[in-house]
């Protein structure tokens, strides 16, 4: 596993991402983090010619305002945080 952190490696770049990722072509990869990232992580991939059923990629969507009863949903979130475990809406 690798985390890749702008404020430790600066922005990604192709070349950064290959560079990592190529020595892991027998591998799958799971590719989790802000859509331009998984854009750019899932190009290079493609491209050092990464079999798409080894790629899996981790996606959240958010009811869009405009949906009928968008406004009237709440979703709520479990976070275990100093051994305690909390509920948020």
């Amino acid at each position: 596993m690798h985390h890749w952190l702008d404020s430790a490696q600066g922005p990604p770049t192709a070349a950064a991402i290959a560079d990592l990722l190529r020595p892991y072509g027998e591998r799958d990869a799971f590719v989790c983090g802000p859509a331009p990232y998984q854009r750019l992580v899932s190009e290079v991939l493609e491209q050092l010619g990464f079999p798409p059923d080894r790629v899996h990629i981790e996606h959240f969507e958010t009811p869009e305002a405009d949906e009928p009863g968008a406004g009237d949903r709440v979703t709520t979130v479990e976070v275990f945080l100093n051994r305690q475990t909390h509920e948020l809406a």
